[in-house]
C-alpha cells in the first residue's frame, strides 16, 4: 500500500470524530450562555473588545462560510457581514442571540451531513488559500474549523464569568 493511500485513510479516520465534536460544541455553547440577559450579550469585557453577541454571531458566520467553502450554495444573510473577520465586535440589530443560536444549530446539522457525505477525494482536495495554521486541504479546513469553534467557546466561557455567572465545573 502506498504512503499516499495510507495518508488518505488516516485523514478520513482522523475526521471520524468531527460530527461528535460539532454536537459537543452545540451543547457546550448552550451551557456557556445559559442565563445570559440582554445586557450580558451586549456587554464588552473591555473597551474595544468583542461582546458575547458578536462571538455567537461569528461562530454562526464561520459555519455558514465553512459550508460555502465545502460547496454548499447558501444565500447571503443580512446579518452575516456584522460578524465576519474584521467587523466591529458588537453584533447586529438585525438578529437576536436566540436567532443566532438557532442558526448555529441548523448550520451544524448541515455541516455534519456535508462532512459525512464527503469522500476521500473531497477531503484531499487542495484549498486555494491555506488556513491560518497552514492546513492546505479540505480535511485540514475541517480540523481548523473545529479548533476555531473551541477557541471562541473559550472566550464565551470567560465572558460568562466576567458577567458574574458561575463556572461550569
Amino acid at each position: 500500500m502506498s504512503s499516499e493511500i495510507r495518508r488518505s485513510r488516516s485523514q478520513a479516520a482522523s475526521l471520524a470524530d468531527i460530527p461528535g465534536r460539532l454536537k459537543h460544541n452545540r451543547l457546550y455553547l448552550k451551557l456557556l450562555v445559559r442565563g445570559f440577559s440582554e445586557e450580558d450579550w451586549l456587554r464588552p469585557p473591555a473597551e474595544g473588545l468583542s461582546n458575547a453577541l458578536w462571538l455567537l454571531g461569528h461562530l454562526a458566520w464561520a459555519r455558514l462560510t465553512f459550508l460555502r467553502r465545502l460547496g454548499e450554495d447558501l444565500p447571503e444573510e443580512s446579518w452575516e457581514n456584522h460578524f465576519s473577520i474584521g467587523s466591529r465586535g458588537q453584533g447586529s440589530p438585525e438578529i437576536s442571540a436566540s436567532e443566532l443560536m438557532d442558526k448555529f444549530t441548523l448550520l451544524g446539522r448541515l455541516l455534519v451531513g456535508r462532512i459525512e457525505s464527503m469522500g476521500q477525494e473531497d477531503l484531499d482536495s487542495p484549498l486555494e488559500k491555506p488556513m491560518p495554521d497552514g492546513a492546505d486541504t479540505v480535511a485540514g479546513l475541517v480540523r481548523f474549523m473545529c479548533f476555531h469553534e473551541s477557541y471562541h467557546l473559550g472566550q464565551l466561557g470567560l465572558l460568562r464569568r466576567l458577567n458574574g455567572k458561575p463556572g461550569l465545573a
